[in-house]
């Protein structure tokens, strides 16, 4: 997208993965103008499991976003210690206002993190 606070960042590749009844939606670094324009647009985006955008940073993850997905669970990509403090606070109380706090899945905390699935049942396998 041009002409928001980071061009690069919001023209991240948002793929959406349907395998059966379940989906994944993996966002990349957008921002919440990105995440905006796809509410805007009516984008299909409701999926079971979100990969959560820009490592969980402040600039994702808004609720109008959050509602349109609906997901069952998210996972934030992040390194432990990172010295960007990722995620922020206010992601992760986004987060669990639309998620059990066991379906938010951080990699820091719980390792490699898989999803398997036989597009009707989804199982969660963590490396910690």
């Amino acid at each position: 997208m041009r002409g928001t606070s980071s061009d690069i960042d919001n023209a991240s590749v948002v793929l959406r993965l349907v395998y059966g009844e379940i989906s994944f939606l993996l966002t990349g670094d957008i921002f919440s103008e990105a995440e905006a324009d796809l509410v805007a647009r009516d984008s299909l985006i409701d999926s079971d499991v979100l990969k959560v955008a820009h490592h969980g940073s402040r600039t994702s993850s808004i609720d109008e976003f959050l509602d349109a997905v609906s997901p069952a669970a998210v996972v934030v990509s992040v390194g432990e210690d990172n010295r960007f403090g990722h995620p922020h606070p206010q992601t992760v109380t986004a987060l669990l206002g639309h998620v059990p706090g066991d379906r938010v899945y951080l990699t820091s905390e719980r390792g490699d993190i898989e999803f398997v699935t036989d597009g009707t049942r989804l199982e969660v396998n963590t490396g910690r």
